[in-house]
């Protein structure tokens, strides 16, 4: 045997290794390649003195060239399709020009593309990767096919004939599990690997969509000692991802992308200047603004290019604009951060040169976009040592041996997938000719194959499927059903870190009371220092005493803060024109409408956006029926608007800002606490710990009893929610209540103590300060 070949690069590297520990005192190991790399290798010896063999990005690059003057739309979609159409076509011996390919309005399209395609290639002695097989002489008899599901018409025709594709059958045992979803199903995928794992064992653990979950698998098998066939996208890699967006700056950027340079540590002095730099986006965020000028940024630099360059002078420009920004960061890179920039910015930027074969020059916009869709394109897997435990693909696993398998999520609705026929060749043609992914049938015949692989490279394999997926109920695929089904032993999988967890003796420390405040302190916060203080004693000394809080996430938009703002502003700016009852209902509709449109408009510095536009318009329904409300009510007249008081309880002066007080009928006053939520209940005045203790802390400063409301201001719930009169059992209930909040505080009560975990800590950003470890059931430590 002269030549083995193989359809993947993880299986030949696996045979060479087979071949060497073997070969070492019998015979000399054979070369061992993947096709494609076989296939190049041709090319080399054959026709690179008379024709350029095309990378796959310059191949794109033409696609796209070619069909960007039909359409301005998914340009690098489409692009992928052709080529994906192009290589079918060739696989299967079928011309462009074949009668059936003038069936659709697409693959007509596709014709004038592939004639060009082809036309443009030969004008400049350019081959594809797809026409090479049929440009190549055999020169070996002796090649061995390894792992291969099945041949392809034009690969058949290289070799003359239908090679023998070698499987091995090694006596095997096969059994299926069934288990509640797919979460569960990977977590027992983990705990058998866990069992069965002996460092002599080939153990192959198969996941169909492996490139989507990655990360969680990763995270899963964190502790076993394992290989993760599957890479991740260079531009998903924060290191790559960070450099990307330098390269994209301009002089107005989005919010988003000013917080993640700001809080990325692969930007120069981004250690030294961590805490101002975290201080500056909050100052940022704060303005609400979704685009702000670069110069926000102290450290942003960026070059202007306005000139057209080659490929390789924009690959310098790009370092440069990197160095610049002290890109990859002023700390020493770790190991995976080194290989990101070895092994695939440095090769990342060479194959974008290679687009001066393509075109003389580029502008910045097409540089950034061939970029972007180059690192978008390649696929980086990280160097990691052999292991007994591979984590693989289905196609990765392709030919593969093991000692023990488990191929999970093989359900009736993924195993055998939904046929995907490429939009650029008619059905009918892909269906006659049983094209990849054409029909369902071609798709069962497939997975029925590649099944039966798994079955014959393994000695015991398992196979699993989820019995449920949300609400979707599941069954095991018709390609499993046969095999005896079995329960496994362990049901759930632990991690070496859980595991200690759960072995853990605490020695505890009680550490829930600070410094108590003096008569120096100063202390902001107002009604929030008693509702922090109900809410959690913690939240209260961390956030108002340490000034401890955490940097908001930049979002699209108005955020629910500041909607209630615009809501509470607009109707001050309404009542300070109304006045009272009897001048709403004097308004006509129009005129109340144009009132409430102008409050709004001068509330905040609205733009003509379809946002702003859209935005107003549902300020201005609220508002509209709220006043539908207002006119209902008894008569009253707005005697105060955001009224300021003050009340000092024991030690310190609580400072009070109530949005409205009405006068009614009855001379009595009315307290109004306008709130923008979906859930507002009075019930939150009452109790030991209330949670809205603003309004109760507001009557102790009248000298005559008031009533209290919430208006409720929501699109799905509009009304006022009141008590009329509080007693004055109630109001020296509150004065009691409020007065050991208020001593609490001062006295430096801090405990970790939520009044609704579910709630209370869910609404907080102190997690990380506080360490309260919240999972189903809660546990504080």
């Amino acid at each position: 045997m002269n030549t083995l070949l193989t359809p993947n690069r993880r299986l030949a590297a696996t045979l060479i290794k087979q071949h060497q520990e073997v070969g070492k005192k019998t015979w000399a190991t054979p070369t061992i390649l993947p096709l494609a790399t076989w296939l190049e290798n041709q090319w080399l010896t054959q026709l690179s003195d008379k024709t350029l063999l095309l990378t796959s990005f310059q191949e794109q690059w033409l696609w796209e060239e070619i069909i960007r003057p039909d359409t301005g739309l998914h340009i690098s979609s489409l692009a992928k399709e052709a080529m994906s159409a192009w290589s079918i076509l060739k696989q299967w011996h079928i011309s462009y020009d074949h009668p059936l390919m003038s069936l659709t309005e697409e693959s007509i399209l596709f014709q004038k593309w592939a004639r060009e395609f082809e036309q443009t290639c030969r004008k400049n002695n350019w081959l594809d990767h797809a026409s090479l097989p049929d440009k190549l002489m055999l020169n070996q008899d002796l090649i061995e096919l390894r792992g291969f599901i099945e041949l392809s018409p034009q690969i058949k025709k290289l070799f003359k004939r239908d090679l023998e594709i070698i499987n091995p059958n090694p006596t095997h045992k096969v059994y299926r599990v069934e288990v509640k979803d797919s979460t569960e199903e990977l977590l027992q995928l983990a705990a058998w690997a866990r069992k069965t794992y002996q460092p002599n064992l080939k153990i192959g653990c198969i996941i169909p969509n492996l490139e989507n979950i990655r990360d969680e698998v990763q995270r899963i098998f964190a502790d076993l000692p394992c290989n993760i066939s599957a890479g991740k996208k260079l531009n998903q890699y924060p290191l790559i991802h960070t450099a990307l967006q330098i390269l994209l700056l301009k002089p107005v950027v989005s919010i988003e992308t000013i917080s993640h340079l700001l809080r990325s540590p692969f930007i120069g002095d981004a250690e030294k200047e961590s805490q101002q730099r975290a201080l500056l986006l909050n100052d940022l965020l704060k303005l609400n603004k979704p685009t702000l000028k670069l110069d926000s940024l102290p450290f942003a630099k960026i070059i202007s290019v306005k000139t057209k360059l080659s490929a390789s002078q924009w690959a310098k420009h790009f370092n440069e604009s990197l160095t610049l920004m002290g890109w990859p960061g002023e700390r020493s890179v770790n190991s995976e951060e080194y290989q990101l920039i070895q092994n695939g910015w440095m090769p990342l930027l060479k194959e974008f040169s290679k687009l001066d074969v393509m075109t003389e020059s580029l502008t910045q916009k097409e540089a950034h976009h061939y970029l972007n869709l180059l690192a978008d394109k390649t696929i980086f897997q990280l160097q990691t040592p052999d292991a007994p435990i591979q984590i693989l693909g289905t196609l990765e696993a392709a030919g593969m041996t093991f000692d023990y398998a488990w191929v999970m999520g093989l359900n009736d609705t993924t195993w055998p997938p939904s046929p995907s026929p490429n939009p650029f060749i008619p059905l009918r043609l892909q269906k006659k000719l049983n094209m990849p992914n054409a029909s369902a049938e071609r798709e069962l015949d497939y997975c029925k194959k590649l099944t039966q692989q798994f079955i014959q490279h393994s000695s015991t394999i398992i196979f699993s499927s989820a019995r449920e997926e949300g609400d979707v109920k599941l069954r095991p695929s018709a390609l499993i059903q046969s095999y005896p089904l079995i329960s496994l032993a362990e049901p759930h999988f632990s991690s070496c870190a859980e595991i200690i967890f759960k072995s853990r003796a605490l020695e505890e420390l009680n550490d829930s009371v600070g410094p108590a405040i003096t008569a120096d302190d100063i202390t902001k916060g107002g009604a929030n220092i008693l509702k922090y203080q109900a809410a959690c004693p913690f939240k209260a000394y961390a956030e108002l005493r340490l000034k401890a809080s955490s940097i908001d996430e930049p979002i699209a938009g108005l955020s629910a803060l500041d909607r209630g703002k615009i809501m509470h502003k607009t109707l001050e700016l309404l009542w300070t024109e109304l006045k009272d009852q009897k001048k709403l209902l004097s308004l006509t509709k129009i005129e109340l409408t144009e009132l409430v449109s102008d409050c709004i408009d001068k509330s905040f510095n609205f733009n003509n956006s379809r946002y702003h536009i859209i935005e107003k318009k549902r300020l201005a329904k609220i508002i509209l029926n709220w006043l539908e409300t207002e006119k209902l009510r008894p008569d009253f007249k707005v005697v105060a608007l955001e009224e300021e008081r003050a009340i000092t309880l024991n030690k310190i002066s609580i400072k009070l800002r109530v949005d409205r007080i009405d006068s009614l009928e009855s001379q009595q006053k009315l307290i109004i606490d306008y709130k923008t939520g979906a859930s507002v209940n009075i019930n939150d005045w009452f109790g030991d710990r209330p949670n809205e203790p603003q309004l109760p802390l507001y009557c102790l400063t009248e000298p005559n009893k008031v009533g209290i409301a919430f208006a409720q201001l929501h699109a799905n719930n509009i009304g006022l929610k009141s008590l009329d009169i509080a007693s004055d059992a109630q109001l020296n209930q509150w004065k009691i209540t409020l007065s050991k909040l208020e001593n609490d505080f001062c006295e430096g009560i801090a405990t970790v103590d939520p009044k609704h975990p579910n709630q209370t800590c869910a609404q907080c950003k102190l997690h990380s300060l506080c360490r309260i470890y919240t999972v189903s059931a809660h546990e504080y430590h």
